[in-house]
């Protein structure tokens, strides 16, 4: 039987939860907290990307055809998908099983960016937000 071989070290891993009708996307940083995003994925250009793709409702089918690679995502079971980006840009990705009514509408985008600014990126996500202060209201 053919085995799946584990992501080499340095490999970014990405969960990817198909829902109806949206991504949501699972970053699970080593050093810092998990954070989600919805429909956009942030990628560092020149690194292999391990995405783990889920559904629970119905079949989907992840495929940004600028990075290459589809792979459908089957309900009780998580798939694999191995990328490494070759260039900076933004992409579009889509659903390529048409999974329900407002299948159409089920996009993401995604961002590849030079590793510096990726490293900035991450860290802007996982560190503490900034509550906003109301600004006063001079009284004439």
């Amino acid at each position: 039987p053919r085995t799946l071989q584990p992501a080499s070290p340095g490999t970014l891993r990405v969960w990817v939860h198909g829902e109806q009708w949206w991504w949501r996307i699972h970053y699970q940083p080593a050093d810092s907290p998990a954070f989600a995003l919805a429909n956009e994925i942030r990628l560092p250009v020149g690194r292999p990307v391990e995405f783990l793709l889920e559904s629970d409702n119905v079949i989907h089918s992840f495929w940004v055809p600028s990075l290459g690679g589809k792979m459908d995502l089957i309900p009780g079971r998580t798939n694999r998908l191995m990328l490494r980006p070759t260039r900076t840009g933004t992409f579009a990705g889509m659903c390529a099983e048409f999974c329900g009514r407002a299948h159409a509408t089920m996009r993401l985008t995604v961002i590849v960016l030079p590793q510096d600014e990726f490293d900035r990126w991450m860290a802007d996500q996982t560190s503490p937000a900034v509550t906003a202060v109301p600004a006063t209201t001079a009284t004439p």
